[in-house]
């Protein structure tokens, strides 16, 4: 059996209005091409949904019986292209984040209240994670955003800039250190105050379609100029 939509919507059109006039001009149909319709959902089933006469359309015994069945159908198709309908403009639906304890606590919460008002029907949940497994939860699945230090990631991760920071080493004068440290493989002498170092915040994702996405890695290898 061979069953369309377009004679479901046919039948169910014309069994509420009574007349196969009024549900051409509802469907935007022909009257014709309204009847061929649901004459191909009769041939389908076997049984004589509509009583025809001169003067009326009446729903016959057969198609009583059908006909919540055909309601049914249509209102839950109705409601499901709504729902995704929803996910799609972000009316509805569950984001996932993770980001390292100190950007959890001050970055995340102005960032997620901005994004909550702009997007109320959101359910938004933030995990407060270690650096080292921001990368490893957006490759699991486990989030769909995670934002962190920068770091390389490979072609299934989506990775962007958002911001870029300063570090300082301040101490007193005359304050015990190594006469040199080593960090990534150099070596430099100690200050009692070093210059900033440029760090960045990225964030990360599975590089599937996404409007505006956005999720954070792992840290990068620790350099440090003391």
């Amino acid at each position: 059996m061979n069953l369309t939509l377009r004679q479901l919507r046919a039948f169910a059109a014309v069994a509420e209005s009574g007349s196969f006039t009024a549900a051409a001009q509802q469907l935007h149909l022909t009257q014709s091409a309204l009847s061929v319709l649901v004459r191909e959902l009769e041939r389908e089933m076997g049984v004589q949904l509509l009583d025809r006469n001169t003067r009326s359309v009446q729903v016959s015994e057969a198609g009583r019986e059908f006909l919540p069945s055909v309601h049914r159908l249509l209102g839950d198709l109705t409601s499901a292209v709504a729902g995704v309908t929803d996910l799609r403009d972000k009316k509805k639906g569950l984001l996932r984040l993770a980001a390292p304890q100190l950007m959890a606590c001050t970055l995340m919460p102005r960032v997620i209240a901005l994004y909550r008002e702009k997007y109320p029907g959101v359910d938004v949940r933030l995990a407060d994670t270690l650096p080292e497994n921001l990368l490893a939860g957006v490759m699991a699945g486990d989030v769909e955003l995670a934002v962190g230090q920068d770091v390389m990631v490979d072609g299934a991760i989506e990775r962007r800039t958002l911001f870029r920071d300063r570090h300082w080493l301040i101490c007193r004068p005359g304050t015990p250190l190594p006469t040199a440290a080593r960090c990534a493989g150099t070596s430099s002498a100690p200050t009692p105050s070093s210059p900033p170092r440029a760090t960045s915040a990225s964030a990360c994702c599975p590089s599937w379609p996404r409007p505006s996405a956005t999720t954070c890695c792992a840290p990068p290898p620790r350099r440090c100029r003391t």
